[in-house]
């Protein structure tokens, strides 16, 4: 790529070459040297492979010798991480993000090569000597040994001056001044930074090593790419602040200003080297023309995981503070972590308390470095404890002082999960855990960077069948001390102490809580074990990491409650008082884990510089496997029972839920109302309209017509949604539910292709239940206050009550089962559903992984009089069905017309006799409320002929054959009046 600086009067060309680590290309001789077609003179550490090359007429590469003058300060290939080289003849200078090693070729790299005679020639001075056989506008040399650079600009290249102050001071020199934006903030400049190195994150496992940034104005055609040597630098928004320790090295530091328009082609280079991407606040706004920056930004790059990481903090006590080494490892190291990371790194004997299996035992091997395992049972002073009961993971080392905390056991499977070890150096605290660990087995067989952290507080362990723990803390540890309180208690006691503000409510205290198993919620499939709290003060540099084995617990800003079914278990609590520094540190080694995220309501102004905090804080959840399911209920109305169908897909099903799915299961056309794409074209109880804070309402026993909705949503009382919510939002001691959101409440975004929203309501003192069908994300939050999200308003919204006897639950968990619903909320009792075999897997979350893939399932609805059937049809992501043709269409056996977002490929189906879909025309209205596909996030169909009306929970895409799909199909002849007039026009068949 070609691009010129921004200079009216003396624009520069610059030309970018890059290669992806696929080429095997040798990016001096292969690339710059193809490119340039003439000889360069480089200046680069080097090794025993390459040589200089002189073979041939021109075109050779010469290398600089070591040492080189930069004026009157010296440099040598040692001390210098800079790579550069000089075109011969002619007026390039080349900026090179590899040495000139053989192993490059292997890995992707860049040169940013300057076409001007000016910064030529001053480079070209410093390559005047060279071996005989082996052969902008502003750039600064800081040369080894050096506080202050040499500086050259394009417009005055002719000598290099001397910088005017150290490079570590923060003002009156020219990267000071080029960084200000960065540093600090500035409302009309934004920029991407990114480095192999990132400032106050640990090494990470890459094989880029570029570094810089590209800044943006958003009020101007401005912008300026700067490329440096550093690592660590610089950090975004907290003021600059000079690596001192670089000082010994030499660093080239080359500041670019250019147009925006030349941004693309530079992000177009980046992408091929995968750099590490630290902060980006560039709007989408100003680079919605950009498509190659975009995907830089948001990482669509091949970057191979960390495999393992190390870090070291010290706890904040300015009297006695405490080292915590952090040893975490990825599921793709394939490492056991006790003997491959934690023995390997402290270079010492481990005494183990862990469950173990039949295959890792105690390895005394070798000399040193030996694993024991510690004899069960135990006894922690004077309470006894055994590894059938306690699930704590620990080590201490021998000789030595170290106790750790290991999140995995001792098992063998572990070495292909993630796995952190958390271990505490401090006399006092490894002396009691030693003390556990005196009878151990005779004869048994068998990133590395540093931050600080800052005043270990206190451990607990609580031994099995105890009630209350032992404690120590770091600053008076020379023996156990017994708990002040049963661990029950909701104050007294250290923990209840500790966790005061992320039970209750303090607006200066924020936090992020994970944990495997979390509060109120089924068992997530998850190979991560990790449970802990991240607490941070908004007012003050506070901060605390706790660390613990206890599932389910706390819950956020929910009263302490400690779940007493522990007691019967040991467990370890482990609290870390930190600065918010060490922060970013601790969530890099979480990342690799791979935690649950189950609460985080720290602001982003608190975490804008820490940007693997922001990671771990967005979440990232496996998908879980695939299905398809078809069921049928019946609400519970004595009088109009309603038949209701649910049609489900699991992502792998790959099937179109409309076609492959609705239209093929009711054997029908089906008039589709629903977002679409430029795919899939046409092949069908209280409706919200977009830009309406009021619904439209039908009831099976009286859907004659669509009536007003009788209050606004965001109300919480006076309409039927507000009441049929009452003891989803509030207590009742005799209503128990279970809620599942593709997007649950007040958590962050979680990856997944389930898009279904509901709730499973059962009365425990009556055969009495309902399922809620809907399309609300985030909505509505359990045992909390009614609260619409008002700015759904903007949108179409579909919810559906469907009341029905508990034994339609286990139908309908069936189908359910195979979209892989993110099941946020469950306070359902066994006893209620001990004859629910597939409502149970579902809230304890364990979703089929082998056929069948679609399923059709009928229930009816609890009216003895009028009751409605309701099918159910479902499909998991192996089927590969599209739901609305492959399986609607086949069940129904008729045309199907679909309100829904449709895409380009698919289009209405009019192949054939009957079995069409066809697609509704947008806009449409609802009575007096009108709606269109934009803004309408419902998908929904009517069968024609016939009296069938379909909920389906994705669009009529194409990609959902690929995804779980469900569908939840009602036989109630007036319901399906209302749908179908709001399907009247319909979009011409495909011709």
């Amino acid at each position: 790529l070609t691009i010129r600086t921004q200079d009216g009067a003396s624009p520069v060309t610059v030309h970018i070459y890059s290669k992806s680590e696929s080429s095997k290309y040798e990016i001096y001789k292969k690339v710059i040297v193809r490119v340039l077609k003439k000889t360069i003179k480089v200046w680069s550490k080097r090794d025993n492979r390459l040589k200089g090359d002189c073979r041939g007429l021109q075109r050779h590469i010469r290398l600089i010798k070591s040492p080189a003058v930069v004026v009157d300060h010296n440099t040598n290939l040692e001390a210098d991480i800079t790579n550069w080289a000089v075109s011969d003849p002619g007026n390039i200078f080349c900026h090179i993000d590899k040495p000139y090693l053989k192993n490059q070729a292997k890995e992707p790299a860049m040169a940013v090569c300057i076409e001007n005679i000016n910064i030529f020639a001053r480079f070209d001075a410093v390559a005047a000597q060279l071996f005989k056989l082996d052969l902008y506008q502003a750039i600064v040399y800081k040369a080894p040994g050096q506080a202050n650079g040499k500086i050259i600009e394009a417009t005055a290249a002719a000598a290099w001056q001397n910088g005017a102050q150290p490079l570590s001071n923060n003002a009156q020199h020219s990267f000071a001044t080029a960084l200000q934006h960065v540093v600090a903030d500035n409302n009309n400049v934004k920029f991407l930074a990114y480095n192999n190195a990132p400032p106050g994150v640990p090494s990470i496992k890459t094989k880029s090593n570029s570094k810089g940034v590209i800044i943006l104005a958003t009020n101007a055609d401005s912008a300026a790419w700067i490329v440096h040597t550093v690592p660590g630098f610089p950090a975004a928004k907290t003021g600059y602040s000079w690596p001192v320790a670089e000082n010994a090295r030499g660093h080239l530091l080359i500041c670019l200003t250019i147009s925006e328009s030349q941004i693309n082609a530079i992000a177009a280079s980046l992408l091929l080297v995968q750099p590490i991407i630290h902060y980006n606040d560039i709007p989408k706004t100003e680079t919605a023309a950009l498509p190659y920056f975009n995907k830089l930004a948001e990482g669509k790059i091949p970057t191979l995981p960390p495999f393992t990481s190390r870090l070291t903090i010290r706890t904040q006590s300015v009297a006695t503070p405490v080292t915590v080494h952090i040893y975490s490892k990825s599921e793709s190291s394939k490492y056991e972590i006790y003997k491959k990371v934690i023995v390997r790194v402290l270079k010492k004997t481990i005494k183990v308390w862990s469950k173990r299996d039949k295959i890792l035992k105690g390895d005394c091997r070798g000399l040193q470095r030996h694993i024991r395992l510690i004899k069960s049972p135990a006894v922690v002073v004077d309470h006894n404890t055994n590894l059938e009961a306690d699930i704590t993971n620990w080590a201490v080392s021998d000789p030595g002082n170290i106790f750790c905390h290991i999140d995995k056991p001792y098992l063998k499977n572990q070495a292909k999960e993630p796995a952190m070890a958390v271990c505490i150096e401090n006399n006092d605290i490894f002396a009691r855990f030693d003390a556990i660990a005196a009878q151990i087995y005779h004869i048994l067989k068998q990133q590395n960077v540093r931050i600080e952290m800052v005043l270990l507080t206190a451990i607990v362990y609580k031994a099995p069948g105890q009630a209350n723990g032992k404690i120590i803390e770091a600053t008076a540890a020379g023996a156990w001390q017994n708990g002040a309180q049963a661990l029950s208690s909701d104050n007294g006691h250290s923990f209840a102490k500790t966790l005061e503000h992320v039970v209750g409510n303090n607006n200066n205290v924020k936090f992020l809580a994970y944990n495997n198993a979390p509060p109120g919620v089924p068992s997530i499939k998850t190979k991560s074990n990790s449970k802990g709290v991240i607490i941070l003060a908004t007012n003050a540099d506070s901060a605390a990491w706790i660390v613990h084995t206890v599932p389910g617990f706390p819950t956020a800003k929910t009263a302490y409650s400690w779940p007493v079914a522990e007691n019967a278990r040991g467990h370890l609590l482990i609290c870390l008082t930190i600065s918010e520094t060490q922060i970013n540190a601790i969530a890099a080694s979480l990342l690799l884990v791979q935690p649950i995220i189950h609460y985080n309501d720290i602001p982003k102004t608190e975490t804008a510089a820490l940007p693997y905090f922001n990671k771990l804080a967005e979440g990232k959840i496996p998908t879980l496997p695939p299905f398809t399911s078809r069921l049928t209920i019946r609400t519970q109305s004595v009088a109009t029972p309603v038949t209701v169908h649910i049609y489900s897909k699991s992502e792998s099903s790959k099937y179109e839920i409309y076609k492959k799915v609705i239209a093929r299961v009711l054997k029908k056309t089906i008039k589709v109302w629903s977002k679409r794409d430029k795919i899939l074209k046409g092949d069908c109880r209280v409706y919200k309209a977009p830009g309406q804070n009021t619904g439209k309402i039908i009831f099976a026993t009286a859907a004659g017509a669509w009536d007003n909705g009788a209050s606004a949503f965001t109300n919480n009382a006076g309409h039927s949604f507000a009441k049929t919510l009452e003891h989803v939002v509030g207590d009742h001691n005799n209503i128990k539910f279970l809620a599942y959101n593709n997007a649950p409440p007040g958590v962050p975004a979680i990856r997944t292709k389930s898009n279904s929203k509901g709730i499973i309501i059962l009365s425990t003192n009556a055969d009495s239940a309902a399922w809620i069908v809907h399309t609300v994300p985030g909505f509505p939050t359990a045992k909390t206050a009614y609260s619409w999200p008002v700015a759904e308003n903007a949108r179409g919204h579909l919810l559906i009550c469907l009341t029905i006897s508990e034994t339609q639950i286990n139908a309908i968990a069936a189908s359910l089962l195979l979209v892989q619903p993110m099941v946020h909320y469950n306070d359902i009792p066994e006893a209620e559903t001990a004859g629910m075999p597939y409502f149970n897997k579902l809230a304890e979350g364990k979703i089929p992984t082998l056929p069948p893939f679609t399923s059709r399932r009928s229930i009816r609805t609890e009216n003895a009089a009028g009751p409605v059937a309701v099918h159910i049809y479902s499909k998991s992501e192996s089927s590969k069905y599209e739901v609305y043709k492959k399986v609607i269409v086949r069940v129904l056996k008729k045309t199907i017309k679909v309100w829904s977002k449709r895409d380009n490929i698919l289009k209405g189906d009019c192949r054939g006799s009957q079995r069409h879909i066809r697609l509704i025309k947008s806009p449409a209205v609802i009575r007096d409320h009108n709606t269109n596909l934009e803004a309408d996030i419902t998908n929904w169909a009517v069968s024609d002929p016939g009296n069938i009306f379909c909920h389906i929970d994705k669009p009529y895409f194409k990609n959902q054959t690929r995804e779980p799909a469900m569908a939840v199909c009602i036989e109630n002849n007036d319901i399906f009046a209302r749908f179908n007039e709001i399907a009247a026009q319909l979009e011409n068949c495909p011709q």
